[in-house]
C-alpha cells in the first residue's frame, strides 16, 4: 500500500509542476484520524484513540465559488475496549492503517469576497462532499477466545472500502500565494469490517472514521481572477 501512496504522491506533484494557472492549488494535510467502531463507546470517536495523519492535495478552481480536489492521505485508525471495560478487563485491540484516495467537490461561500490578489481578508468558510477508496488491513490482538472472533478473523470481505467524505472548513489568505485552512471531515463506509470486527462488536452498526486537520495551500504561478 505504501507503493500505491509512492506513486499516486509523485503523480499530483507532476501535476502540479505541469499547471501553469493559479486555478491551480497544491496543499498539504496535517492533522489527526479517529474511528467510531465495535471497539469505541462513542459515536464520534474516541480522543483516546488519536492518531497522525498526513498527505498531499491539487485543487483546482472553476470560479471564485467552486473547486474540485483530489487527495491522497494516510493515518492509522487504532481502538481498544480496554478504555470502556467492556469485555470485563479482557484485551481486544483493533490497528487499521488507512491509505486514502478521493475527488470531492468544494463549495467555497464567501470566495467571491476573498482577497485573492493579496494576503488578510475574510476568514471564507466552505463545505465539501465527495467519492474515494480507502485501503486498509485491520489487525486485532485480543487474550481470549469466541466464536464469533473467529468468524470476524476468517471473514471473506474486501480490505478496499468505498467512502463518501464529507465536511466543513475555513480557509484564510496568509499571502498572495498561500492559504490557511482548518477541516473537519468525516467518512461513512458503509461497512462493518473496518476495524476488522463485527460479530463479536455490534454488527448491526457500520464503521467510519474522520479528520481534523490543518491545511496549507499554495497557488501556482499563472492566470489570476
Amino acid at each position: 500500500m505504501k507503493n500505491l501512496l509512492t506513486i499516486l504522491l509523485f503523480s499530483l506533484s507532476s501535476l502540479s509542476l505541469q499547471a501553469q494557472s493559479d486555478l491551480f492549488e497544491i496543499g498539504f494535510f496535517l492533522g489527526g484520524s479517529s474511528m467510531g467502531g465495535d471497539l469505541v463507546e462513542s459515536n464520534f470517536g474516541s480522543v483516546n484513540e488519536i492518531n497522525g495523519a498526513y498527505g498531499l492535495m491539487i485543487r483546482r478552481y472553476f470560479n471564485t465559488n467552486m473547486a474540485v480536489r483530489v487527495s491522497a492521505l494516510t493515518t492509522k485508525l487504532t481502538s481498544q475496549d480496554r478504555h470502556f471495560d467492556r469485555y470485563g478487563g479482557q484485551v481486544f485491540i483493533s490497528e487499521t492503517p488507512v491509505i486514502e484516495f478521493s475527488a470531492d467537490f468544494e463549495y467555497d461561500i464567501l470566495g467571491h469576497q476573498r482577497n485573492w490578489q493579496g494576503n488578510g481578508g475574510k476568514v471564507s468558510p466552505y463545505v465539501f462532499i465527495g467519492v474515494g477508496a480507502a485501503l486498509t488491513d485491520p489487525m486485532l490482538t485480543y487474550d481470549f477466545e469466541s466464536e464469533d472472533i473467529m468468524l470476524d478473523e476468517t471473514a471473506d470481505v474486501s480490505k478496499t472500502r468505498f467512502i463518501v467524505p464529507f465536511g466543513v472548513g475555513g480557509r484564510y489568505n496568509f499571502s498572495s500565494k498561500g492559504t490557511i485552512a482548518l477541516e473537519f471531515s468525516a467518512r461513512p463506509t458503509f461497512s462493518d469490517y473496518l476495524d476488522g470486527v463485527s460479530l463479536a462488536g455490534n454488527p448491526g452498526k457500520n464503521d467510519w472514521y474522520g479528520f481534523g486537520s490543518v491545511q496549507f495551500w499554495f497557488k501556482l504561478s499563472g492566470k489570476k481572477y
